[in-house]
């Protein structure tokens, strides 16, 4: 048995509704993140254009869902060479669930510290679940970033 808070509070005119989200809800799943690869503000990789070799950088992934079901739930990376892959993952609701979801689409915020030791030219890849697309597929962006010695 598990047991779901409520808050509520209410506002002139308003009544808000929070839940507490409990990590072994089973109406909640851990997804690869959903990515807007076309013109989203923010994009979906902030990363700084030069980096010098063995100093840690952020590099940000955004991923997008409504902003109170959808919740970032961190990443995994992978480097291989000059390649840096990076997933990032959501918590959202399974399908059919009981939770009310806003109708609206906002960023989630992925940070991940990357360090590369090697001069020269990195390629960092984010794969994700495309935005654009009503059936899951995925898909990725590559951005690169110079690496000084």
């Amino acid at each position: 048995m598990h047991h779901r808070a409520i808050l509520g509070v209410v506002l002139p005119g308003l009544v808000l509704l929070a839940g507490c989200h409990d990590p072994t809800d089973h109406e909640k799943q851990r997804v690869i993140g959903v990515l807007d690869l076309v013109g989203a503000n923010p994009p979906a990789i902030v990363a700084p254009p030069e980096v010098a070799a063995g100093r840690r950088f952020t590099v940000t992934v955004y991923t997008w869902g409504n902003s109170d079901c959808t919740l970032a739930d961190g990443g995994s990376m992978t480097v291989s060479g000059e390649l840096v892959r990076l997933v990032p993952y959501d918590i959202i609701p399974i399908p059919g669930h009981s939770d009310v979801c806003r109708d609206d689409w906002t960023a989630h915020a992925h940070p991940f510290g990357i360090t590369l030791t090697l001069p020269g030219t990195a390629r960092l890849r984010v794969v994700g679940r495309r935005a654009a697309r009503a059936e899951d597929s995925l898909d990725s962006l590559e951005v690169t970033v110079a690496v000084t010695p």
